[in-house]
């Protein structure tokens, strides 16, 4: 091999060679810049999910809290209505006068939790049983709407109610599933 070859087989392998790292380190870069672009868009995704279930939580939290409080509205109308109506002060409830609890029952269906739906649908039956026939007291009916509060306080995040004897809280057993159960906690736990 002559000088000339020798130098054109020099050039050719560094022009190649510097093609080769040229092409190597722009694939590399776009490499790089499409994974920042899916990182980026993986977080702004993950922010605007974020942002939307926040806000759904926000609209779910007002339609439970007013339908609770509905519940609760509820259930002091009937209990003093069943005070007038043992007095003969007003008639015995026609089955539709029973219709609006029915309809906020119903929404504690769609918008509360499992626990919280139980708990109202126990305290119709507890204000039905008094309001309807001898079955029924007025016991019965204060601890239905006692366990429906405990279950809505718990459903909105809000602290277990204080009593004289200790608290009445909504507790989770992992297999049974929830139940209301009255808690006393002594000072020195």
């Amino acid at each position: 091999m002559d000088s000339g070859t020798v130098g054109l087989v020099t050039a050719g392998v560094g022009v190649t060679g510097t093609l080769v790292g040229t092409w190597f380190t722009q694939w590399r870069a776009d490499v790089r810049e499409r994974e920042r672009v899916a990182a980026e868009e993986r977080r702004e995704r993950s922010r605007a999910n974020d942002e939307a279930d926040r806000a759904r939580e926000s609209r779910l939290f007002e339609h439970r809290r007013t339908i609770y409080a509905e519940v609760i509205r509820l259930y002091h109308f009937w209990i003093d209505a069943s005070g007038e109506i043992e007095l003969g002060l007003w008639p015995e409830p026609e089955e539709d006068a029973w219709r609006p609890l029915m309809l906020s029952v119903s929404e504690v269906d769609l918008y509360g939790s499992q626990e919280a739906g139980q708990a109202a649908r126990r305290l119709v039956a507890a204000l039905r049983a008094l309001i309807d026939g001898p079955a029924g007291t007025y016991q019965e009916a204060r601890d239905a709407c006692a366990a429906f509060i405990d279950a809505a306080r718990f459903d909105l995040g809000a602290p277990p109610r204080i009593f004289p004897g200790g608290t009445r809280e909504l507790t989770r057993e992992p297999t049974a599933g929830p139940a209301v159960t009255d808690q006393t906690r002594s000072e020195g736990n």
